[in-house]
């Protein structure tokens, strides 16, 4: 992702073709969307019997 234009976030200047990362980890250890999930399950990104992802929100 690239800022389109000019953006200010917070306090923070982003100049126009700034590459922006968004951070993975809070989004996958988000306890209100996965329960415990620190632990290994890699199911849990399937639909209950449907094998669909689960983000389609």
């Amino acid at each position: 992702h690239k800022a389109m234009h000019d953006d200010k976030y917070n306090s923070y200047f982003i100049p126009s073709g700034t590459t922006i990362v968004g951070n993975s980890w809070t989004i996958l250890h988000d306890t209100v969307t996965y329960t415990d999930p620190g632990r290994f399950n890699p199911e849990r990104f399937l639909g209950v019997g449907k094998g669909s992802p689960v983000f389609n929100r």
